[in-house]
């Protein structure tokens, strides 16, 4: 049998561990975080308890590559969506980019809940995810900086606004279901996903022919 390139070996340990981070992330949103083993999740994932730990020091890793799994798959490339979007596209664009945001959090709610007690419970994870969360604002407000600079987006701050948008995001989604009448029981992603991106891009004031949204659809 032939040996394995290096590079072959890195894809296999990649996918292995992609593999293990996507069951982690079904058990831990199926059983919290208490009731979730180690065990449980090699059998999700197909593998022996004992290869888990070959590519996961234990269950904090494991939440925390679920998370990552998460942002990387799901995250970010509606962020570069929302980058690559031409001129007279961007209300489509970021309807688009709520959407699928709206989405992974009403599917991953449970999830994302999880991650945030155990950040506020356990330090070490939080400093983790710090660090990460740090990282991915820092992307995305290259991001922004670089629309800021072709002129396709106004001259914000991104510190404030990538911050905004993502506590919009996440609070408009997780909250919802402590609301006695949430707002996705009563109206679909994509109704939502649109009105949230026109306030975002025109605001509450009323919009006129000389407006910067003039021709825009209503």
């Amino acid at each position: 049998m032939p040996r394995l390139t290096a590079e072959a070996r890195r894809a296999l340990t990649r996918e292995r561990r992609e593999q293990i981070a996507r069951a982690a992330l079904e058990v831990f949103s199926a059983r919290g975080y208490g009731e979730a083993t180690v065990r449980s999740i090699a059998r999700r994932a197909g593998v022996a308890e004992g290869t888990v730990y070959l590519y996961f020091r234990g269950k904090r890793d494991l939440l925390f590559a679920a998370w990552e799994t998460v942002m990387a798959s799901a995250v970010l490339p509606s962020v570069r969506r929302a980058e690559a979007a031409e001129p007279g596209s961007e209300q489509d664009v970021l309807a688009a980019v709520f959407r699928d945001q709206f989405q992974l959090l009403l599917r991953h709610g449970a999830f994302f809940r999880l991650v945030v007690h155990r950040a506020d419970v356990d330090p070490d994870f939080r400093r983790s995810v710090q660090v990460r969360v740090r990282e991915f604002l820092e992307e995305v407000m290259r991001m922004v900086q670089q629309g800021v600079r072709r002129g396709t987006l106004a001259e914000l701050d991104p510190e404030v606004v990538v911050r905004a948008l993502g506590a919009l995001i996440r609070g408009l989604v997780l909250f919802d279901r402590y609301d006695p009448k949430p707002l996705f029981d009563r109206y679909s992603v994509e109704a939502v996903a649109r009105e949230v991106a026109r306030f975002v891009l025109y605001g509450l004031l009323p919009r006129t022919p000389a407006g910067p949204a003039a021709g825009g659809q209503p």
